[in-house]
């Protein structure tokens, strides 16, 4: 396996096989939580791999293939404000017209005691119809819980891990 979990191939854990569209995007910079308990857009502004049929523009992937998606987003959240804090994600739907809508269904809870690093992972299915897009957000009780970014590591030698991951994936 390559950089990211993509096979010899160029793909992503088997993902798109056969002309199926996918996406795996990633973020390498730490996202800032402020303002505190407001919806703050996360942003993945890296591709990885993708198929033409995904678009990814800053914090919308958008599809021109209408079908039922899997989306899979990694957060890799940390909390320096010295208590206990949460952190909470969601997705949301667009088509371009008019304000995108919260996803039923996509919000996902973390607590995070002081120091602390976790991985949160938010999975949904949706049905996404052409030139639909999805955005997730999150939000915080506390500036001092971010979307962290590390650099590449040594003692031992260890990659550099991004602070969001989204991947998706049409299934039918």
């Amino acid at each position: 396996m390559g950089s990211f979990g993509k096979d010899n191939n160029g793909f992503f854990g088997g993902i798109g096989i056969g002309g199926t569209p996918y996406g795996f995007f990633f973020d390498s910079v730490t996202q800032t939580s402020t303002p505190i308990n407001t919806a703050i857009k996360v942003f993945v502004r890296q591709t990885q791999s993708s198929t033409s049929n995904v678009a990814l523009s800053n914090s919308q992937v958008s599809v021109t293939q209408a079908g039922i998606y899997n989306i899979i987003i990694t957060f890799q959240f940390e909390n320096t404000a010295g208590s206990t804090h949460s952190a909470s994600a969601w997705l949301q739907k667009g088509n371009g017209v008019g304000a995108s809508a919260i996803v039923d269904n996509s919000n996902f809870l973390w607590q995070l005691n002081n120091g602390q690093h976790i991985v949160g992972v938010l999975n949904n299915t949706l049905s996404l119809a052409v030139n639909d897009y999805i955005e997730c957000y999150y939000s915080t009780t506390n500036a001092g819980v971010t979307l962290v970014a590390t650099g590449t590591q040594v003692t031992p030698t260890r990659p550099a891990t991004p602070s969001v991951t989204f991947l998706i994936n049409r299934i039918s």
